[in-house]
C-alpha cells in the first residue's frame, strides 16, 4: 500500500496522518469486525446493567443466560454473531 502512495521520508513528515494509516493498514482493516462485537456487548449492558451486581455478572455463563433469556433468541443470534467476530478480528490469543 506503502509503494502506491510513495511515501518517502520527506512525505511522511508532510503527510502525518497519512503515514500512520498506512503503517497501520492491516490493523485499520480489522476495525471493520467490530460492529457485532460492539452491538453484543451493549445489548449485555442495556439488558443486565441494573439488574446484576458486578461480581454476580461474572460468575454467569453464556449458557445460563440463553436459557434464562425471554427475547426469543435474540441474544443467541448476537453471541453467535459476536464470537465469529472476535475469534475473526486476528488479534493473537483471543480465540473464544
Amino acid at each position: 500500500m506503502q509503494t502506491a502512495f510513495n511515501i518517502n521520508q520527506q512525505n511522511a513528515v508532510n503527510f502525518k496522518v497519512l503515514k500512520i494509516c498506512l503503517d497501520n493498514y492491516e490493523l485499520i482493516l480489522k476495525l471493520r469486525k467490530f460492529y457485532p462485537v460492539i452491538e453484543f456487548t451493549s445489548y449485555l449492558i442495556n439488558r443486565f446493567n441494573h439488574l446484576l451486581k458486578r461480581d454476580d455478572a461474572r460468575e454467569i455463563k453464556m449458557k445460563d443466560v440463553f436459557a434464562n433469556e425471554e427475547d426469543g433468541g435474540h441474544i443467541k443470534e448476537l453471541f453467535l454473531k459476536f464470537q465469529k467476530a472476535w475469534n475473526n478480528i486476528g488479534f493473537e490469543g483471543n480465540k473464544i
